[in-house]
């Protein structure tokens, strides 16, 4: 279990270097300032879904993560692929799409397992 935490602070770590890479202060971005960001990415995409940290619930279902990729691409999310992510398998399909569709987007992924 310490390994899975190491191996999650370096992610965390390279991920914020790498949004304070983008920041206009380069300097790095508090969660809160993330949250924002990524909410405003899923105004944008006309989607009204939010999460209040990175902790929540609702992220397992996938939902929130293709309701931002809609947000920066708005033509490549199709809906009609995505499911309730009610079970497993449902959540797992819905974490596929968004993977796929960020890559194809040249987003920087970075996956870990925590046995959902």
């Amino acid at each position: 279990m310490l390994t899975l935490g190491l191996v999650w602070q370096l992610m965390r770590r390279i991920i914020n270097n790498t949004l304070a890479g983008l920041a206009e202060n380069d300097s790095e971005l508090a969660d809160a300032e993330i949250l924002n960001g990524v909410d405003e990415e899923v105004a944008e995409g006309g989607k009204s879904s939010r999460i209040r940290s990175f902790k929540d619930s609702s992220l397992a279902t996938g939902h929130f993560f293709l309701d931002v990729l809609l947000g920066v691409k708005p033509c490549y999310v199709a809906y009609s692929l995505v499911t309730p992510g009610n079970t497993k398998e449902e959540r797992y399909a819905n974490a596929r799409l968004a993977i796929s569709i960020a890559r194809k987007l040249g987003g920087m992924i970075t996956v870990g397992s925590r046995g959902y």
